[in-house]
Protein backbone atom coordinates (compact mmCIF):
# COMPACT_ATOMS: atom_id res chain seq x y z
CA UNK A 1 0.00 0.00 0.00
CA UNK A 2 1.53 3.19 -0.79
CA UNK A 3 1.39 5.91 1.73
CA UNK A 4 3.66 8.93 0.42
CA UNK A 5 3.29 10.79 -3.16
CA UNK A 6 5.62 8.86 -5.62
CA UNK A 7 6.48 10.21 -9.23
CA UNK A 8 4.97 7.34 -10.86
CA UNK A 9 1.71 8.34 -8.75
CA UNK A 10 2.14 11.75 -10.29
CA UNK A 11 2.61 10.86 -13.60
CA UNK A 12 -0.37 8.75 -13.62
CA UNK A 13 -2.07 11.66 -12.57
CA UNK A 14 -1.01 13.77 -15.42
CA UNK A 15 -2.07 11.30 -17.90
CA UNK A 16 -5.50 10.66 -17.00
CA UNK A 17 -5.91 14.82 -16.92
CA UNK A 18 -8.16 16.11 -19.11
CA UNK A 19 -5.48 19.07 -19.98
CA UNK A 20 -7.96 21.37 -22.15
CA UNK A 21 -10.87 21.23 -19.56
CA UNK A 22 -8.31 22.07 -16.78
CA UNK A 23 -6.91 25.19 -18.85
CA UNK A 24 -10.43 26.81 -19.79
CA UNK A 25 -11.41 26.61 -16.10
CA UNK A 26 -8.40 27.38 -14.78
CA UNK A 27 -7.82 30.65 -17.64
CA UNK A 28 -11.34 31.70 -16.20
CA UNK A 29 -10.07 31.84 -12.51
CA UNK A 30 -6.92 33.47 -13.21
CA UNK A 31 -8.62 36.82 -12.37
CA UNK A 32 -12.11 35.73 -11.36
CA UNK A 33 -13.67 34.20 -8.17
CA UNK A 34 -15.00 31.05 -8.02
CA UNK A 35 -18.47 32.16 -7.06
CA UNK A 36 -18.36 34.85 -10.46
CA UNK A 37 -17.24 32.26 -12.77
CA UNK A 38 -20.01 29.47 -11.38
CA UNK A 39 -23.15 32.27 -11.16
CA UNK A 40 -26.35 31.41 -12.03
CA UNK A 41 -27.92 34.24 -13.36
CA UNK A 42 -31.02 33.23 -14.30
CA UNK A 43 -32.05 31.90 -10.64
CA UNK A 44 -31.38 35.36 -8.81
CA UNK A 45 -34.59 36.93 -10.76
CA UNK A 46 -36.63 34.05 -9.05
CA UNK A 47 -35.40 35.56 -5.35
CA UNK A 48 -36.81 38.84 -4.56
CA UNK A 49 -37.96 40.97 -1.43
CA UNK A 50 -41.78 40.20 -1.84
CA UNK A 51 -43.24 38.13 0.59
CA UNK A 52 -46.44 36.71 1.71
CA UNK A 53 -45.86 37.11 5.13
CA UNK A 54 -43.38 40.45 5.79
CA UNK A 55 -43.53 42.04 9.56
CA UNK A 56 -41.62 45.31 8.23
CA UNK A 57 -38.59 45.94 9.94
CA UNK A 58 -37.10 48.75 11.76
CA UNK A 59 -33.83 50.54 9.52
CA UNK A 60 -30.78 47.77 9.75
CA UNK A 61 -27.97 47.97 12.55
CA UNK A 62 -24.00 47.55 11.61
CA UNK A 63 -21.81 45.38 13.49
CA UNK A 64 -18.92 46.69 11.83
CA UNK A 65 -15.49 44.22 12.71
CA UNK A 66 -17.20 42.54 15.54
CA UNK A 67 -18.45 38.59 16.25
CA UNK A 68 -21.27 40.55 17.72
CA UNK A 69 -24.16 39.71 15.53
CA UNK A 70 -26.12 37.54 18.27
CA UNK A 71 -26.35 40.53 20.29
CA UNK A 72 -27.79 42.15 17.54
CA UNK A 73 -29.97 40.00 16.66
CA UNK A 74 -31.41 39.97 20.15
CA UNK A 75 -31.32 43.71 20.18
CA UNK A 76 -33.19 43.80 17.10
CA UNK A 77 -35.86 41.36 18.32
CA UNK A 78 -36.32 43.50 21.08
CA UNK A 79 -36.39 46.97 19.35
CA UNK A 80 -38.96 46.03 16.99
CA UNK A 81 -41.04 45.90 20.42
CA UNK A 82 -40.23 48.97 21.83
CA UNK A 83 -40.51 51.33 18.30
CA UNK A 84 -44.05 49.60 17.67
CA UNK A 85 -45.12 50.22 21.34
CA UNK A 86 -43.93 54.07 20.97
CA UNK A 87 -44.64 54.14 17.37
CA UNK A 88 -41.12 55.49 16.72
CA UNK A 89 -39.91 55.09 13.29
CA UNK A 90 -35.90 53.99 14.20
CA UNK A 91 -34.47 53.10 17.08
CA UNK A 92 -31.05 51.71 18.01
CA UNK A 93 -29.82 49.94 21.35
CA UNK A 94 -26.26 49.87 22.67
CA UNK A 95 -25.08 46.82 21.73
CA UNK A 96 -21.32 47.90 23.12
CA UNK A 97 -23.12 48.53 26.91
CA UNK A 98 -23.88 44.61 26.47
CA UNK A 99 -20.62 43.77 24.86
CA UNK A 100 -18.79 44.96 27.82
CA UNK A 101 -21.30 43.22 30.19
CA UNK A 102 -20.59 39.71 27.83
CA UNK A 103 -16.75 40.16 28.30
CA UNK A 104 -16.35 41.00 32.29
CA UNK A 105 -19.11 38.18 32.69
CA UNK A 106 -16.92 35.62 30.14
CA UNK A 107 -14.05 36.44 31.76
CA UNK A 108 -15.22 35.42 35.53
CA UNK A 109 -16.77 31.99 33.83
CA UNK A 110 -13.54 31.13 32.28
CA UNK A 111 -11.42 32.10 35.49
CA UNK A 112 -13.86 29.81 37.30
CA UNK A 113 -13.39 27.12 34.96
CA UNK A 114 -9.65 27.50 35.26
CA UNK A 115 -10.10 26.92 38.93
CA UNK A 116 -12.81 24.02 39.16
CA UNK A 117 -10.11 21.93 36.61
CA UNK A 118 -7.00 23.69 38.71
CA UNK A 119 -5.87 19.88 39.28
CA UNK A 120 -6.14 18.48 35.49
CA UNK A 121 -3.10 18.32 33.49
CA UNK A 122 -2.59 21.47 30.61
CA UNK A 123 -2.72 18.95 27.92
CA UNK A 124 -6.11 17.76 29.26
CA UNK A 125 -8.69 18.42 26.54
CA UNK A 126 -11.41 20.52 28.12
CA UNK A 127 -8.10 22.64 29.71
CA UNK A 128 -6.71 22.77 26.17
CA UNK A 129 -10.19 23.85 24.91
CA UNK A 130 -10.41 26.97 27.31
CA UNK A 131 -6.60 28.01 26.64
CA UNK A 132 -6.99 27.95 22.70
CA UNK A 133 -10.40 29.80 22.62
CA UNK A 134 -10.22 31.77 25.16
CA UNK A 135 -12.85 34.37 24.80
CA UNK A 136 -14.78 35.08 21.78
CA UNK A 137 -17.44 37.73 20.50
CA UNK A 138 -19.59 34.88 19.73
CA UNK A 139 -22.98 33.72 21.61
CA UNK A 140 -25.67 31.79 21.86
CA UNK A 141 -29.76 33.25 22.54
CA UNK A 142 -29.56 32.20 26.01
CA UNK A 143 -26.33 34.02 27.05
CA UNK A 144 -27.98 37.41 25.48
CA UNK A 145 -31.23 36.85 27.69
CA UNK A 146 -28.35 36.46 30.52
CA UNK A 147 -26.94 39.06 30.14
CA UNK A 148 -30.27 41.34 29.01
CA UNK A 149 -32.33 40.40 32.07
CA UNK A 150 -29.07 40.52 34.58
CA UNK A 151 -27.95 44.57 33.24
CA UNK A 152 -30.46 45.89 30.79
CA UNK A 153 -30.29 47.82 27.92
CA UNK A 154 -29.80 51.22 26.90
CA UNK A 155 -30.42 53.33 23.59
CA UNK A 156 -27.29 53.82 21.61
CA UNK A 157 -27.21 57.49 22.29
CA UNK A 158 -26.34 56.46 25.78
CA UNK A 159 -23.52 54.46 25.20
CA UNK A 160 -22.14 54.49 21.20
CA UNK A 161 -19.56 52.32 20.00
CA UNK A 162 -15.81 53.30 20.44
CA UNK A 163 -13.51 52.28 17.95
CA UNK A 164 -12.29 49.33 19.89
CA UNK A 165 -16.26 48.34 20.55
CA UNK A 166 -17.10 48.27 16.61
CA UNK A 167 -13.18 46.55 16.04
CA UNK A 168 -12.69 43.74 18.74
CA UNK A 169 -9.94 42.43 17.38
CA UNK A 170 -7.74 44.33 19.89
CA UNK A 171 -9.58 43.82 23.15
CA UNK A 172 -9.73 39.94 22.30
CA UNK A 173 -5.92 39.65 21.91
CA UNK A 174 -5.41 41.72 25.30
CA UNK A 175 -8.33 39.76 27.27
CA UNK A 176 -7.07 36.57 25.90
CA UNK A 177 -3.32 37.58 27.07
CA UNK A 178 -4.66 38.59 30.62
CA UNK A 179 -7.15 35.61 30.74
CA UNK A 180 -3.71 32.84 29.95
CA UNK A 181 -1.46 34.86 32.45
CA UNK A 182 -3.85 34.57 34.83
CA UNK A 183 -4.13 30.94 34.58
CA UNK A 184 -0.45 30.17 34.70
CA UNK A 185 -0.48 32.07 37.94
CA UNK A 186 -3.43 29.97 39.33
CA UNK A 187 -1.75 27.33 38.52
CA UNK A 188 1.70 27.87 40.05
CA UNK A 189 0.41 29.37 43.08
CA UNK A 190 1.18 26.84 46.24
CA UNK A 191 -2.13 27.78 47.82
CA UNK A 192 -4.72 26.03 45.93
CA UNK A 193 -7.38 26.49 48.77
CA UNK A 194 -10.61 27.99 47.48
CA UNK A 195 -10.61 30.71 49.59
CA UNK A 196 -6.99 31.74 48.35
CA UNK A 197 -8.03 31.39 45.09
CA UNK A 198 -11.24 33.06 45.44
CA UNK A 199 -9.63 36.01 46.53
CA UNK A 200 -6.91 35.90 43.83
CA UNK A 201 -9.82 35.65 41.13
CA UNK A 202 -11.35 38.92 42.57
CA UNK A 203 -8.02 40.90 41.92
CA UNK A 204 -7.49 39.20 38.39
CA UNK A 205 -11.31 40.36 37.62
CA UNK A 206 -10.62 43.98 39.08
CA UNK A 207 -7.95 44.52 36.31
CA UNK A 208 -9.84 43.07 33.81
CA UNK A 209 -12.50 45.38 34.32
CA UNK A 210 -10.45 48.12 34.61
CA UNK A 211 -9.13 47.00 31.06
CA UNK A 212 -12.71 46.77 29.41
CA UNK A 213 -13.56 49.80 30.96
CA UNK A 214 -10.50 51.68 29.00
CA UNK A 215 -11.82 50.48 26.04
CA UNK A 216 -15.72 50.68 25.86
CA UNK A 217 -15.51 54.04 27.98
CA UNK A 218 -18.06 55.02 31.28
CA UNK A 219 -21.04 52.28 31.42
CA UNK A 220 -23.70 53.99 32.42
CA UNK A 221 -25.52 53.60 35.63
CA UNK A 222 -28.37 56.08 34.87
CA UNK A 223 -29.64 58.25 32.03
CA UNK A 224 -32.45 60.26 30.31
CA UNK A 225 -34.43 58.78 27.53
CA UNK A 226 -35.52 60.95 24.82
CA UNK A 227 -37.67 60.48 20.94
CA UNK A 228 -40.01 62.15 19.14
CA UNK A 229 -42.93 60.71 17.00
CA UNK A 230 -45.05 62.13 14.72
CA UNK A 231 -48.26 64.06 16.35
CA UNK A 232 -50.68 61.81 14.26
CA UNK A 233 -48.81 58.87 16.04
CA UNK A 234 -49.52 60.31 19.53
CA UNK A 235 -52.76 58.61 20.50
CA UNK A 236 -52.61 59.50 24.37
CA UNK A 237 -49.86 61.62 26.94
CA UNK A 238 -47.50 59.52 29.14
CA UNK A 239 -48.30 61.57 32.46
CA UNK A 240 -44.96 60.14 33.77
CA UNK A 241 -43.27 61.45 30.85
CA UNK A 242 -41.86 65.05 30.24
CA UNK A 243 -43.31 66.22 26.65
CA UNK A 244 -43.51 69.26 24.56
CA UNK A 245 -44.30 70.60 21.02
CA UNK A 246 -41.47 73.11 21.27
CA UNK A 247 -39.61 70.28 18.89
CA UNK A 248 -41.42 71.35 15.93
CA UNK A 249 -45.08 71.80 16.88
CA UNK A 250 -46.75 71.22 13.55
CA UNK A 251 -45.22 67.92 12.79
CA UNK A 252 -43.56 66.20 15.82
CA UNK A 253 -43.73 65.47 19.61
CA UNK A 254 -40.56 65.56 21.85
CA UNK A 255 -40.66 63.23 25.17
CA UNK A 256 -38.29 62.84 28.11
CA UNK A 257 -37.91 59.92 30.30
CA UNK A 258 -35.72 61.04 33.24
CA UNK A 259 -33.32 59.19 35.64
CA UNK A 260 -33.49 55.41 34.37
CA UNK A 261 -31.19 52.76 34.91
CA UNK A 262 -30.37 50.19 32.36
CA UNK A 263 -32.78 47.87 34.21
CA UNK A 264 -35.21 50.11 34.71
CA UNK A 265 -35.47 50.83 30.99
CA UNK A 266 -35.68 46.98 30.09
CA UNK A 267 -38.28 46.71 32.43
CA UNK A 268 -40.77 49.33 31.36
CA UNK A 269 -39.90 49.65 27.76
CA UNK A 270 -39.76 45.69 26.94
CA UNK A 271 -43.11 43.74 27.44
CA UNK A 272 -41.61 40.25 26.43
CA UNK A 273 -40.56 37.90 28.90
CA UNK A 274 -37.19 36.60 27.06
CA UNK A 275 -37.49 33.77 29.46
CA UNK A 276 -40.45 32.40 27.79
CA UNK A 277 -38.61 31.77 24.57
CA UNK A 278 -36.68 28.26 23.88
CA UNK A 279 -33.77 27.45 21.34
CA UNK A 280 -34.80 24.65 18.67
CA UNK A 281 -32.31 22.93 16.66
CA UNK A 282 -31.86 21.12 13.29
CA UNK A 283 -28.66 18.88 14.21
CA UNK A 284 -29.49 15.54 12.20
CA UNK A 285 -26.79 13.62 13.18
CA UNK A 286 -26.66 10.02 14.49
CA UNK A 287 -25.15 10.66 17.93
CA UNK A 288 -28.62 13.52 18.68
CA UNK A 289 -32.06 12.45 18.86
CA UNK A 290 -35.05 14.48 18.43
CA UNK A 291 -37.21 15.96 20.38
CA UNK A 292 -34.74 15.51 22.63
CA UNK A 293 -33.02 18.73 25.16
CA UNK A 294 -29.36 19.20 24.84
CA UNK A 295 -27.07 21.81 26.62
CA UNK A 296 -23.36 22.46 28.02
CA UNK A 297 -21.48 22.38 30.36
CA UNK A 298 -19.24 24.76 30.00
CA UNK A 299 -20.64 26.99 27.16
CA UNK A 300 -21.94 29.93 28.53
CA UNK A 301 -21.59 33.79 30.10
CA UNK A 302 -23.17 34.30 33.85
CA UNK A 303 -22.26 31.73 36.62
CA UNK A 304 -25.63 30.33 37.34
CA UNK A 305 -27.62 31.87 34.39
CA UNK A 306 -29.57 30.37 32.54
CA UNK A 307 -27.80 27.60 30.26
CA UNK A 308 -27.57 27.16 27.02
CA UNK A 309 -30.39 24.87 25.97
CA UNK A 310 -31.73 22.97 22.59
CA UNK A 311 -34.83 21.20 21.66
CA UNK A 312 -33.28 19.22 18.12
CA UNK A 313 -36.49 19.30 16.28
CA UNK A 314 -36.96 17.54 12.32
CA UNK A 315 -36.77 20.23 9.55
CA UNK A 316 -40.53 20.39 8.60
CA UNK A 317 -41.75 21.20 12.52
CA UNK A 318 -38.33 23.93 12.58
CA UNK A 319 -39.97 25.88 9.82
CA UNK A 320 -43.43 25.23 10.97
CA UNK A 321 -42.50 26.99 14.75
CA UNK A 322 -41.01 29.53 12.65
CA UNK A 323 -43.90 30.42 10.30
CA UNK A 324 -46.09 29.93 13.53
CA UNK A 325 -43.81 32.65 15.23
CA UNK A 326 -43.82 35.03 12.69
CA UNK A 327 -47.40 34.81 11.79
CA UNK A 328 -49.45 34.15 14.66
CA UNK A 329 -47.21 36.42 17.31
CA UNK A 330 -46.20 38.88 14.65
CA UNK A 331 -42.74 38.69 16.17
CA UNK A 332 -39.33 38.35 14.48
CA UNK A 333 -37.57 34.86 14.72
CA UNK A 334 -33.85 35.21 16.49
CA UNK A 335 -31.77 32.55 14.08
CA UNK A 336 -28.28 30.85 13.32
CA UNK A 337 -26.78 29.57 9.98
CA UNK A 338 -23.81 29.04 8.37
CA UNK A 339 -23.44 32.32 6.43
CA UNK A 340 -20.42 31.40 4.82
CA UNK A 341 -21.80 28.93 1.77
CA UNK A 342 -23.19 30.27 -1.39
CA UNK A 343 -23.22 34.09 -0.63
CA UNK A 344 -24.09 36.66 -2.97
CA UNK A 345 -23.05 39.98 -1.33
CA UNK A 346 -24.49 42.08 -4.35
CA UNK A 347 -28.07 41.12 -4.05
CA UNK A 348 -28.01 40.19 -0.87
CA UNK A 349 -28.82 36.13 -1.51
CA UNK A 350 -27.89 33.46 0.44
CA UNK A 351 -28.77 30.83 -1.84
CA UNK A 352 -26.79 27.02 -2.82
CA UNK A 353 -28.50 26.68 -6.12
CA UNK A 354 -27.24 30.67 -7.72
CA UNK A 355 -23.57 29.31 -8.37
CA UNK A 356 -22.85 25.82 -9.80
CA UNK A 357 -19.64 25.09 -8.15
CA UNK A 358 -20.13 21.65 -8.85
CA UNK A 359 -20.02 21.75 -12.76
CA UNK A 360 -17.78 24.11 -12.72
CA UNK A 361 -14.98 21.82 -11.11
CA UNK A 362 -16.79 18.38 -12.43
CA UNK A 363 -16.37 16.98 -9.47
CA UNK A 364 -19.58 16.36 -6.20
CA UNK A 365 -20.19 17.09 -2.48
CA UNK A 366 -22.29 13.98 -0.97
CA UNK A 367 -21.93 15.14 2.63
CA UNK A 368 -25.45 15.42 4.20
CA UNK A 369 -26.34 18.19 6.78
CA UNK A 370 -25.98 15.71 9.34
CA UNK A 371 -22.88 14.95 8.33
CA UNK A 372 -21.56 18.19 7.99
CA UNK A 373 -21.87 19.41 10.73
CA UNK A 374 -20.38 15.99 12.30
CA UNK A 375 -17.21 16.49 9.65
CA UNK A 376 -17.52 20.20 10.54
CA UNK A 377 -18.09 20.98 7.18
CA UNK A 378 -20.41 23.47 8.28
CA UNK A 379 -21.51 25.38 11.72
CA UNK A 380 -23.16 27.97 12.60
CA UNK A 381 -21.76 31.10 12.03
CA UNK A 382 -24.29 33.84 12.29
CA UNK A 383 -27.46 35.22 13.94
CA UNK A 384 -29.84 36.79 12.36
CA UNK A 385 -33.47 37.67 12.29
CA UNK A 386 -36.14 36.00 10.19
CA UNK A 387 -38.63 38.95 9.15
CA UNK A 388 -40.41 37.08 6.86
CA UNK A 389 -41.18 34.37 4.48
CA UNK A 390 -43.02 33.81 0.89
CA UNK A 391 -45.45 30.53 1.15
CA UNK A 392 -48.64 29.31 0.54
CA UNK A 393 -50.71 30.98 3.80
CA UNK A 394 -53.60 28.48 3.27
CA UNK A 395 -52.11 25.93 3.41
CA UNK A 396 -49.85 26.49 6.25
CA UNK A 397 -53.17 27.08 8.16
CA UNK A 398 -54.47 23.66 6.77
CA UNK A 399 -51.32 21.89 9.02
CA UNK A 400 -52.81 23.35 12.06
CA UNK A 401 -51.24 20.63 14.78
CA UNK A 402 -54.21 19.96 17.39
CA UNK A 403 -55.91 18.79 13.53
CA UNK A 404 -53.26 15.55 13.96
CA UNK A 405 -52.22 12.81 16.25
CA UNK A 406 -49.05 12.00 15.83
CA UNK A 407 -45.39 13.53 14.15
CA UNK A 408 -45.78 11.30 11.61
CA UNK A 409 -49.56 11.61 10.57
CA UNK A 410 -48.52 15.57 10.39
CA UNK A 411 -45.58 15.23 8.77
CA UNK A 412 -46.83 12.90 5.89
CA UNK A 413 -49.11 16.24 5.46
CA UNK A 414 -46.33 18.67 5.98
CA UNK A 415 -44.75 17.66 2.74
CA UNK A 416 -46.67 20.25 1.04
CA UNK A 417 -45.19 23.04 2.88
CA UNK A 418 -43.08 24.99 0.52
CA UNK A 419 -41.17 28.33 1.87
CA UNK A 420 -39.31 29.62 -0.77
CA UNK A 421 -37.71 32.13 0.46
CA UNK A 422 -37.04 34.10 3.64
CA UNK A 423 -36.67 37.80 4.47
CA UNK A 424 -33.72 38.30 6.92
CA UNK A 425 -32.84 41.41 8.91
CA UNK A 426 -29.04 41.59 8.98
CA UNK A 427 -26.69 43.57 10.68
CA UNK A 428 -23.93 44.19 8.40
CA UNK A 429 -24.88 48.00 7.50
CA UNK A 430 -27.61 48.94 4.80
CA UNK A 431 -24.62 49.23 2.48
CA UNK A 432 -25.19 45.31 1.09
CA UNK A 433 -28.26 43.69 0.11
CA UNK A 434 -31.80 45.28 -0.23
CA UNK A 435 -31.15 48.56 2.56
CA UNK A 436 -29.24 45.82 4.76
CA UNK A 437 -32.15 43.23 4.38
CA UNK A 438 -31.11 39.61 2.99
CA UNK A 439 -32.90 36.67 1.06
CA UNK A 440 -32.26 33.33 1.60
CA UNK A 441 -33.83 30.61 -0.83
CA UNK A 442 -36.00 27.75 0.57
CA UNK A 443 -33.16 25.05 -0.44
CA UNK A 444 -30.25 26.78 1.05
CA UNK A 445 -32.36 27.67 4.21
CA UNK A 446 -32.54 23.84 4.85
CA UNK A 447 -29.27 23.04 4.39
CA UNK A 448 -27.70 25.73 6.52
CA UNK A 449 -30.05 26.86 9.25
CA UNK A 450 -29.27 25.30 12.27
CA UNK A 451 -31.11 27.34 14.85
CA UNK A 452 -33.90 29.21 15.54
CA UNK A 453 -35.37 30.79 18.74
CA UNK A 454 -39.31 30.68 19.72
CA UNK A 455 -41.57 30.95 21.90
CA UNK A 456 -41.72 28.12 24.77
CA UNK A 457 -45.53 28.03 24.20
CA UNK A 458 -45.96 27.38 20.48
CA UNK A 459 -43.19 24.44 21.03
CA UNK A 460 -44.82 22.97 24.31
CA UNK A 461 -48.37 22.90 22.44
CA UNK A 462 -47.01 20.89 19.27
CA UNK A 463 -45.41 18.53 21.33
CA UNK A 464 -48.20 17.92 23.25
CA UNK A 465 -50.76 18.02 20.13
CA UNK A 466 -48.43 15.54 18.34
CA UNK A 467 -48.04 13.01 21.56
CA UNK A 468 -44.58 13.83 22.49
CA UNK A 469 -42.58 13.76 25.38
CA UNK A 470 -42.81 17.30 26.83
CA UNK A 471 -39.86 19.31 27.13
CA UNK A 472 -40.79 19.56 31.41
CA UNK A 473 -40.57 15.57 31.38
CA UNK A 474 -37.04 15.45 29.41
CA UNK A 475 -33.65 14.85 30.69
CA UNK A 476 -31.34 17.08 29.37
CA UNK A 477 -28.38 15.68 27.93
CA UNK A 478 -24.88 17.50 28.67
CA UNK A 479 -22.74 17.85 25.44
CA UNK A 480 -18.95 19.23 25.32
CA UNK A 481 -18.30 22.51 25.02
CA UNK A 482 -16.60 21.62 21.07
CA UNK A 483 -19.49 19.46 19.92
CA UNK A 484 -20.02 21.52 16.60
CA UNK A 485 -23.96 22.43 17.97
CA UNK A 486 -22.07 24.34 20.39
CA UNK A 487 -20.18 26.56 17.89
CA UNK A 488 -20.97 30.57 18.78
CA UNK A 489 -23.06 32.68 16.32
Amino acid sequence: MRRNVEFELIEKFEKNLNIKEVKKVSNILFNTSIYQASYNAQKINKLNQNFSLDLIGLPVENQHKSGRCWLFAATNFIREQIAKKLNLDNLSLSNAYLAFWDKIERSNFFLEAMIENINKPLDDRLVRHFLRTGIEDGGQWDMAVNLIEKYGVVPYDVMKDTAHAADTQTINYLLNWKLRDFTAELRKDIDKSPENLSRKKEQMMKEIFKLLQTFYGEIPQTFDFEYSIDLEKVKEADDNLFYTDSYDKYTRRYFLDKNLTPQSFYQKYVDIKLDEFISIIHAPQDTKDFFKLYTFKYLNNVIEGRPVLHCNVPLDLFKYLIWEQLEKTKLPVWFGSDVSWFRDWISGTWDDQLFDIENLFNTSFQLKKGEQLTYRTSFMTHAMVIVGLNSNQEENYSLDLSNFSSYEQWSLAAKKMDFNRWKIENSWGDDVGYYGYWTISGSWFDKYTYQAVVSKKLLVEALNNLNLPSIEEQVTENLDPWDPIGTLA
